[in-house]
This record gives structure tokens, sequence and C-alpha cells, in this order.
């Protein structure tokens, strides 16, 4: 992105081409300052459920938080007529007094980000900072250090600073940009202006105009009788083929170069040209002007571009923007005063510091300091902690997981209530509850509500058992947020339309279902012509027996042939699944386009096994609901697209059968029964004391030794109550053990009273694992489609794993995913991540889980690094109580850092950052084994290199 310095002319030029856009702009910049200024004194940042639970059984998010202490421990804005002495990180060599206010040296100057508002024009990047007019407070440097101690938190206002946009200066601070501008004598050179340019801050809104006068003479200079009324720095910027619309009609674009570069110039429509290139409008002549031989004008209302160039490509460009005759006139004599030829204006008269000619100087120019009258800005400082004061706050903040809620509140509350009351009084609880609302079910089913009664015959056999009124009497008596979901089970799902939800990660659709609906009729015959045998005859006499079992249950209507279907009919068609040794019938609403028809406007969320994990007790049991998807119905309105085409091993045909029941691969359907399984947890965990994780149709229920059979009985209860049909019998009814297999995990509560559970990957996953490695490995082919599959399985898999060297072993299998052109002959580097993978999920230790009972330590570590190729390390390790329990320094030759570091690396402060981390692990392991730690670095990428593990 090109750092860009634009005059207050642009500025407010713009302002007036989209006065409604400026205005909102504005209010966005000043709603996230005062937002992000806020967090910095919030300790409970909100964490979406997933990290948070992740965050729980001790994995940490890869995104950047926000830190437990912030950088600053306050912020103190003083008035200042001119900048006092920086380091060059922004930080004040000595203490700084304006009036009673003291500054402490080593404050960092910061942009007051309250006050931030910006602007951007085709092309351009961004400006500089809206300016606040100080009140005449004088501000003086003091030599001395005074002490700064009994200063309050927050951010301190040495006084009050109106705004006055249009009017004031571009100038948020001074800098040292604008010391430098200030300090040029008497000649104006490329080479100034360019130190002047590397004086700027990159990549935020460039500060001030107090060298706008200098540019603009300059650029006068080498463009005697030129009009513009906006100046920009462009370094390093190609710019793709575009016209700049807005800039006013008549007026040139003017380019000067400020370093030396070979090539790099600007291709610019022109007929009578002979260089041709591609534009938006076709194949067009043109001619390249040639900026590195000197200065250049062209009309930007036409195509341009920029060449490729060798070397630092610096140009000062100026140009007029539209509106320009909108201006207050203040702005315009502003202008005018800083040497800006405005169009329509007499120009001012060239003064001594304008080059006669361009010069292309390879040193600066610095000269004496000239008296400018400058108003004061109010600037803001951070002043940071000091090192016993950070340690304080550290330990104050604790460990991360304090700052969060690792699960759903209504979860967590529950966990928090069971664990605090007696026994006893958690049964008498349940009991009341139970027998409250079982005697109503009674009443209802005596006189129900006709308004309940259900008149399509089909959907009233599958709901049957379902007290829908019930449900809804639940709801509203308990505070349930989805209410309208009793009403909507009783209705059915739509498959197509929006599903009605509360507005939040909007997923839109991508087609009309009048769109599919109208071109149902050529889709359903071509759907026709393509459909057959799956290949073998077993699955598809398997096929068919389950579709035919499906009828009998009602789930069903047919079959029926194709000349019996309905106009505007949409049919989607069935094909089997083998998942290990049964065959799952799926249904394709992808191919036909109904998935499509679904907007969504919230992202269905269930509970994973990190949930499941932060919530354990001693005892745990899974419960799975039967059919899950068959207990719930499509609403009459969406059976046009409820059709399926199934291929009949008798016949040789395929048949066409329309669903009752919510099909098993309809986006909807997904959208549909979570909501349903989300209500009877949040009943199961608010109103009964049931701990419960959701995850589609399984339920895991945590329990006490002592409350064991009476949360199992419970459980049992809530779903007949509700008429939610669940598994009694077979593999899948479970029982309250110390061990659980749930989600394809294996979980072990053996340890949990010391703190530990441990989640491992079932063993008849891990007999999958091995047939399918094996398999590929003896064949020594893996097809796009195998790879994505089986890489999907090994990444589940292997998370359960513990340690972090799987990680390396799936970019193998991922690159031979994904290589181009694709190669069905596994490698040998592929072949050997296979076999590594294959043997760690075999053979790999579980992870476990701990619930640390002591306090965290906390790890503070440093690291520097010259150009010399030689460094240092640093830690101290700091206790629970914030003592200072042991620390290492450590002086590193270049033969130590040379080995770590990539052949042709220019730095290597990351890689010794993140190492110093591991060498403080190292060195504390005993102190630091089994226990909550939190690490403080000032590296981020070390950061995130130890987060991932590489």
């Amino acid at each position: 992105m090109p750092l860009v310095l634009r005059s207050c002319a642009s500025l407010a030029a713009a302002s007036r081409q989209k006065p409604s856009t400026d205005i909102a702009l504005g209010q966005l910049y000043r709603a996230l300052a005062s937002v992000m200024l806020e967090h910095l004194h919030v300790r409970t940042p909100p964490v979406p459920p997933l990290a948070a639970a992740q965050v729980a059984t001790g994995m940490q998010p890869r995104r950047f938080p926000l830190a437990p202490v912030p950088e600053f421990k306050r912020f103190v804005q003083v008035a200042v007529p001119h900048c006092p002495p920086l380091d060059s990180k922004n930080r004040l060599l000595s203490a700084l007094r304006v009036q009673d206010t003291v500054v402490p040296a080593g404050s960092k100057l910061v942009p007051p980000l309250s006050q931030l508002a910006a602007d951007r024009v085709e092309g351009g990047g961004l400006i500089c900072n809206q300016v606040h007019r100080a009140s005449q407070v004088d501000a003086s440097l003091d030599e001395h250090n005074p002490d700064a101690s009994n200063m309050s938190g927050g951010v301190q206002q040495a006084a009050p600073t109106p705004c006055g946009f249009a009017s004031s200066l571009l100038c948020a601070t001074e800098c040292e940009a604008e010391m430098l501008a200030s300090n040029l004598d008497a000649r104006v050179d490329a080479s100034g202006l360019v130190s002047i340019f590397e004086a700027l801050p990159a990549e935020v809104p460039a500060r001030g105009v107090d060298d706008a006068r200098e540019k603009a003479w300059y650029l006068r200079g080498c463009f005697p009788g030129a009009c513009f009324a906006t100046i920009a720095f462009y370094s390093n910027v190609c710019t793709p083929m575009h016209r700049d619309l807005n800039n006013l009609e008549g007026t040139l674009n003017y380019v000067a170069p400020l370093t030396s570069f070979k090539d790099g110039g600007i291709w610019v429509q022109d007929d009578d040209g002979n260089h041709s290139r591609m534009t938006p409008c076709g194949q067009s002549r043109g001619r390249v002007l040639q900026v590195c031989e000197g200065p250049v004008h062209f009309d930007a209302h036409r195509f341009h571009c920029t060449m490729p160039w060798l070397g630092s490509r610096i140009v000062l460009i100026g140009f007029t923007p539209r509106n320009l005759s909108s201006l207050k006139q203040s702005d315009t004599r502003l202008l005018l005063d800083l040497g800006f030829p405005l169009p329509g204006h007499s120009p001012s008269i060239l003064p001594a510091i304008a080059p006669p000619e361009v010069e292309m100087a390879d040193h600066p120019q610095v000269g004496l300091a000239k008296e400018r009258d400058r108003e004061k800005c109010t600037v803001t400082f951070g002043v940071y902690h000091t090192e016993s004061e950070f340690v304080r706050a550290a330990v104050k903040a604790g460990h991360p997981k304090a700052m969060i809620d690792s699960l759903p509140a209504h979860l967590d509350s529950c966990i928090d209530l069971l664990a605090k009351a007696p026994p006893s009084a958690v049964v008498q609880r349940r009991k009341q509850w139970l027998d409250k609302w079982t005697a109503r079910a009674a009443e209802i089913g005596v006189r129900p509500d006709p308004m309940w009664e259900i008149e399509d015959p089909h959907m009233r056999e599958v709901l049957r058992s379902k007290r829908l009124q019930l449900l809804d009497e639940i709801i509203s008596s308990e505070g349930y947020e989805d209410v309208s979901l009793a009403s909507d089970i009783r209705s059915g799902f739509d498959l197509v339309g929006t599903s009605p939800v509360s507005n939040v990660l909007v997923s839109p659709a991508s087609l009309h279902p009048d769109d599919v609906s109208a071109a149902a009729g050529r889709a359903n015959e071509a759907l026709r012509m393509s459909l057959g045998s799956s290949g073998d005859h077993a699955t598809d006499l398997k096929l068919w027996e389950k579709t035919m079992q499906e009828v009998e249950k009602g789930w069903l209507v047919g079959p029926y042939g194709w000349d019996d279907l309905p106009d505007g009919y949409v049919v989607s068609h069935r094909f089997p699944l083998w998942q290990h040794d049964r065959l799952r019938p799926i249904d394709d609403y992808s191919r036909s386009g109904v998935n499509a028809c679904v907007t969504t406007l919230e992202q269905p969320t269930v509970d994973t096994a990190d949930v499941a994990a932060a919530m354990f007790a001693k005892l745990c049991r899974s419960f799975d609901l039967t059919a899950a998807y068959r207990q719930l119905c499509v609403s009459t309105a969406s059976r046009k697209f409820a059709v399926i085409a199934v291929y009949n091993p008798h016949t040789g045909k395929t048949c066409l059968f329309t669903q009752i029941c919510l099909p098993f691969g309809s986006r909807a359907s997904v959208n549909g029964f979570i909501r349903c399984s989300r209500c009877i947890q949040w009943l199961a965990t608010r109103c009964l004391l049931v701990p419960t994780t959701s995850y589609y149709d399984d339920f895991i229920v945590a329990s006490p030794d002592c409350l064991a059979d009476n949360t199992g009985s419970t459980m049992e209860l809530l779903f007949q109550l509700l008429g939610w049909v669940f598994d009694t019998v077979g593999p899948k009814a479970d029982t309250f053990s110390r061990e659980v297999s749930a989600l394809g995990l294996h979980f072990d509560l053996s340890e949990s009273g010391d703190g530990v559970i441990m989640v491992d990957n079932t063993e008849k996953r891990k007999k999958d694992i091995h047939a399918l490695v094996s398999d590929v490995l003896v064949e020594g082919h893996l097809s796009y489609k195998g790879g994505m599959e089986l890489r999907g399985k090994l990444a589940f898999a292997n998370s359960q794993v513990m340690g972090k060297a799987g990680h390396y072993a799936l970019k193998h299998v991922s690159a031979h995913v994904h290589a181009y052109p694709f190669v069905p002959k596994l490698s040998a580097a592929t072949a050997d991540a296979l076999s590594f993978l294959m043997a760690r999920i075999l053979e790999g230790q579980p992870r476990r889980i701990h619930k640390p009972l002591g306090l965290p330590w906390f790890v503070y570590t440093d690291a520097s690094f010259e150009p010399d190729y030689t460094g240092g390390l640093g830690g101290v390790l700091i206790s629970p109580s914030g003592s200072v329990v042991g620390w290492f320094s450590l002086l590193l030759k270049s033969t130590d850092v040379r080995p770590l570091l990539p052949l042709k690396a220019e730095t290597g402060i990351g890689e010794l950052e993140a190492i110093a981390v591991v060498l403080a692990f190292q060195l504390w392991e005993e102190h630091l084994k089994s226990t909550e730690c939190v690490a403080y670095l000032d590296n981020e990428g070390a950061r995130i290199s130890l987060i991932k593990g590489q």
C-alpha cells in the first residue's frame, strides 16, 4: 500500500464528493477507537465457545488475543507547541512537564485512537489524522526526571481539545519528518524529500503537512505553470491499469522522481503511441513516459499503469481532485500560502527554495532551523509499567483460563450448582420439575388444545409421540429463547428459504426456490438419464431395502414413477455410503440445488470433544437418539423439494419417493435438528441440573458417583416426557461408567479425581485407520478423493494424540493431495508420513487434559540479535505469589547463532525469541510441570511458532 501525504484540499474536496460516507467513516473510526480503549481495562474479553473450551483443555487458539496485561498502564494527553526529543521508537528521551502534568521519560508517543478519521481516494492511501486545536498550555522539557508515580491511571488530559476539522492543519502529532522539513535550508532537492519520506511512519496514516510547503515548491520547480491541489509520495507502488475519474476535468497528473532507478515508466493510452497493452476496454495503443529520466505529466483520465522497474522507485505526484471549488475560503488561502498552484488562482512567486532544475542528490541537505508559528497540538503518550508493576499486574490477571468461561453459561452454572448443592437437594429439584410437567402432560392428554392438531396424516404419524403443546409451555415458562421451536416442529422445517434464527453470521442463499422449480423439468430429466446402478448389486439391494423400510415406517411416500411427478417438483439423488459395515442412505440435496436455496441467519454449533472434556465430573455416559432426523418432518410447502430418486435393482429402473421426515443431506435439516438438540440440552442443564453436551444426536452426560442412577433416570424421563426416542438396547445403549465412547473418541475418567481426563481414539477408529493406510501403502497410489478423505480422518485422529509431531507428517499428505499437476503415485516422503501417522495413532499416548489445582506461574523471556550474528537470551521465572524464583542470561556467539538460521537470513530475532521460551521451560521443568503457566514475550512470530509447535 502506498504511503500518501495529502493536502487538506484533497480532504476537503473528497468530503464534498461523498459527505455521508465521510461522516459514516468518521463515526465508525471513533466507535472502533472507543471500543479499543474500553478493552484496555476489561479482563473478560468475549471468546467463542469452542475457543474457550480449547483453552480450558490446554490448547491455545492462534488468533491474536488481547494481552492479559495492557502494553501501557495509562495514557496521558498534553498540548505541546513542538515535538519533544524522541528516540527511534518514538519514546521520550527525558521527562515532559506540561503545567502540573508530568509524562515520565520512556513514555511512547501514540496516535490518538479516539480521534482517528480517515478517507481514501482512488489509487491513493490513507490520509493523516485529524487535528484538534489545543488550548494555550505552555509545554516545557524538564531536564530532570521527576517522579510521576502519583499520577492516576487511565487517560489524563492536560487541556480540552475542541475539534476544528476543515480549517485545521492535518497534523495529529509532530514527528521526525516535520523536524526535517522545518530544518531544510534554502534549497529543496530530491534527497531532502526522500529523507522526509523515510522518516514517516509506515503502514499508518501519514502525519503532518508541515512539509507540504517544501513538496509543493519542489513540484512547482519541476513543472512551472502547473496546477495541482494534492501531493503524494509513492514508494515502490505498481499501479494497475486504471483511470483517475475523480480528478478535476482539464487537469493533469505530475510525477517527479526522487530516487535513481531503472525503467519504471508510466504507460499512458495514446492512439499515436507504439506500445500496445490490454485495457478494460480492449487492446489499446499508448506511449511510455520514462519517469526515471525526469519529471513527466499526463492526462490521468486516460488509461494508464506503471511498468516494471529495478531499484527503489520513490516518486512525488501532484494532481487535482474534483469539486475543488467547494473548498472553504480559509482552506483555499491555506493551500495558496503553502505554495499549491490551484487552478483558477494566480500562482505565488516561486521562492528561492524551489529548485531551478531537477537534481537527483545522493545526500541530505540539512540547514538551520526556521522559526515557525505553529498551533499547539494535543498528543497522547502511553506510559509503560515498571518491571515490578508489570509483574504485579500479570499475577493479578492470572491465566487466560481464569479470564473466560470455558463452557456455555447454562452448562457452567449447572456444574457449579451441582458441585455446591447436597445430592438430596439435587434429587428433590429434579423430582419436583418432572412431577410438575408430567402432571401437565397428563392434563394436555385429556384436553389438548386444538391449535396443536396436525392435519397432514403423514406428519401426524411421524410426530405422534411429540408433546409439542407441552414443549411450548415449558419453553415459555422456563424462558428459553427459541420461542417458536415447538410450532416449527409442528409445521415441519422448510428445506428452502430462510432458517428462522437470530440474525447472526448470515449465510445467504445463492439460488431462489422459484428458479430451481422453474428449471426442475430439464434438471430432473438430466438426473434421470444419469442415474443407474452403483456398480455393486449387493449395495443396490441394501439401499433399496433401507428405502422400503423407511416407507413402512411412514418416513417416505412411494414408490411412484417419473410420469407421476408434479410440475415444479425437484428430484434429488439418493446414493449409498458405507460406514464401516453399515450402509447409510445419503440424499444429495446439493446436486439438485435445494441446499443452495437456504439462507441461514446463524451458524448452528455443536459441542465438540473439548467441551465434553471441560465438563466431565467422575462418571459419564452417552445417549444417542434413534434415527434422529426421522423424528422431525419436512413442511408441506417444501415437499416439492423433498423428492428423491432411488435405483431399483429388481426392475433396473429408478423410482421416486417423497420424504416426510428430514432428509440426511439437507442443509436445512442440520439447522432444524440442532435447534431441537440445543433445547433438550438447555432444559437438562438449566432445569434438571444434568450436565450434558450436545453433538447432533449424541448427548454425553456426566455425573458424580452418588447421583449416577438418578442422573440417568432423569435424562431418560426428559426424553420420554418430550417424546424423543433414544437407544435403549444395542451398542449405542450406554450405562454410567468411568469410560465412555462418543463422537468417535474414548474418554477415560479413571483419574478424574486427580484432575486428569484422558482422551483417545476408539479402538474401532484405530483399526479402520490401520486398514486404510495399509491398503494405500501396499497399492502405492492415493487418488485425490481418497486423499482428501484419508487426510481428514488422519487429522482428527492425530489431534487426540499427545504432541505435535503429527502436524509435520500431515503436511506431506496435504502436499500430495493438492499437488499440481496431481500424481496419484506416492512419493517416498508421503509414504513415510503415512507410516509415521499410522504408528503414532496406534501407539501414541492419549491426550491428557489436566485441571491444575495450584495458581499459575509466569515466565518472562527476551532475546537480542546483532548484525554480526551475535546475540543473547534471557529469562525470569516468577512464582504464583509474584516473587523471582530463578533467572538466566546467556551470551551467544556467531558460531552459536549461525547454525540456527537459514543460509541467507538477514535476521534471527524471531528464532532466538522462541528458543528463549523453550530454554526457560527446559530449565524450570520441575517448577512448571503439570501447572498453568503464562509466558510473556515480545515477538509475535515466535508466539505463533510456539503455538503451532514448529
